[in-house]
């Protein structure tokens, strides 16, 4: 049973579920002894932590034309109804110190994803090697660590707003890493320098608003680094991110199947169906950010561009721009964000006058348009730091939704005229 139960994975699942068992193995194993040695030993370094986070949150959209969602591997928000899973979760974390030079941490997050396997709710399983006082090794599953807050986006209490500008974060919807990764600090003037270099894989599943299906997201492999610098006040950082794609989309090759058997009757198909193919195509992220904070203000900005050699998922830039006001426990805060296709609309080529070839060509074509991006959001809001611990927030978001632009909303068809939505969210986030 055991042998059939493992027969069902491909090699790929069982390489993650290799690296998950490995990290969980040695960080929670080793506990044991070292945790009895430790009794007996004052002096001992081993050490056990656990610690959790959370955010209960409601959000509610007044369009029901374009489904509100915090990225794209989720769901989106109805009209007129208060949604419970767009923000919504629950994290708890086990940190492990086992020696002076190694540890680890495991984090479990519960969460509405559009595949909510035990896998994936894994988002943290690592080990680290503490090689020098600068440098610092990590192997197993980590945070996919290329912009400002890619590291704890989960972690609302963290940050000032109700969720991070979706332009911005929307369209990185992989969650975690599973691989090795290197990080070399040093002092630098005020502050400290970090370096950090990452290898490895990772995947997500992402829903049709079209069609409703689900399709997992293979890459394969996924390399990156980032420079950053940060001191009391300050937090600055660049990075870069390669990412190869290793799968199919289901929905693509449906339509690629019906292509080919009408290829002798619409000559263009051919050039069409290569269009549609996603493997082996490559992701390439940059971005550079800023973070400023004081008694008073909280500034923050991040642009992003992400280049890509595919058709139907076209290169996008995007940026946003947050400032707060502190007043006492409470902080007011504003953001204004974009983000823009830097290619125009794909039209196919026009297909023969015959009905069942010209509806093949308007799928085609849908499948085009859905994940076009060109939108922009005004947000208002208000931060109050109920204790130590909690914060409640409420923010308000009023989206321009450019015609075929809503590819980071839930939608069953797309529009080919502008759009307007609001957008009400209220956040208790909380650590423990």
């Amino acid at each position: 049973m055991i042998k059939a139960l493992f027969s069902s994975f491909n090699t790929k699942e069982m390489l993650m579920i290799k690296y998950q068992l490995w990290a969980i193995f040695l960080v929670t194993l080793t506990a044991f002894p070292s945790g009895l040695w430790a009794a007996n030993n004052p002096d001992s370094s081993f050490d056990i932590r656990l610690s959790g986070f959370g955010t209960a949150g409601i959000t509610r959209s007044d369009n029901d034309l374009q489904g509100f969602r915090r990225d794209l591997s989720r769901k989106g928000a109805s009209k007129d109804k208060w949604e419970f899973g767009t923000d919504s979760l629950l994290g708890l974390q086990l940190d492990l110190r086992l020696t002076e030079h190694l540890s680890g941490a495991i984090q479990l997050v519960a969460k509405d994803r559009t595949n909510n396997s035990l896998s994936d709710s894994v988002e943290w399983a690592y080990v680290r090697f503490q090689a020098s006082p600068g440098i610092t090794l990590r192997a197993g599953r980590m945070g996919f660590d290329v912009f400002l807050l890619s590291e704890y986006r989960n972690l609302g209490f963290a940050y000032l707003w109700v969720r991070p500008p979706i332009e911005f974060y929307g369209a990185l919807a992989f969650d975690y890493v599973d691989g090795i990764d290197m990080i070399h600090s040093t002092p630098l003037g005020t502050g400290t320098l970090r370096t950090k270099i990452l290898a490895g894989v990772t995947k997500n599943h992402f829903e049709s608003g079209a069609t409703g299906s689900v399709t997992e997201i293979d890459i394969t492999p996924v390399l990156s680094g980032n420079l950053s610098w940060e001191n009391n006040h300050w937090r600055t950082q660049l990075g870069a991110a390669y990412l190869k794609i290793d799968s199919s989309l289901e929905s693509n090759e449906q339509l690629a199947s019906a292509l080919q058997q009408v290829e002798f009757l619409w000559p263009e198909v051919n050039d069409i169906t290569k269009t549609l193919e996603t493997r082996g195509r490559h992701l390439r992220y940059i971005s550079g950010g800023a973070a400023y904070e004081n008694d008073t203000w909280v500034l923050q900005s991040e642009l992003g561009y992400i280049n890509t050699d595919l058709e139907q998922f076209t290169s996008l830039a995007s940026a946003y721009f947050s400032t707060g006001y502190k007043i006492g426990s409470t902080t007011l805060f504003a953001v204004g964000a974009i983000a823009k296709n830097t290619t125009s609309q794909q039209q196919l080529s026009s297909a023969p006058p015959i009905p069942d070839l010209q509806l093949l060509q308007q799928q085609v074509q849908i499948s085009y348009d859905l994940n076009r991006i060109k939108q922009h959001t005004l947000s208002l809001g208000v931060r109050w730091d109920v204790r130590h611990n909690m914060a409640l927030k409420t923010q308000w978001d009023h989206t321009w939704v450019d015609k075929y632009g809503g590819g980071l909303f839930y939608q069953k068809t797309p529009y080919p005229s502008k759009q307007e939505l609001n957008t009400l969210s209220i956040n208790l986030d909380f650590i423990f």
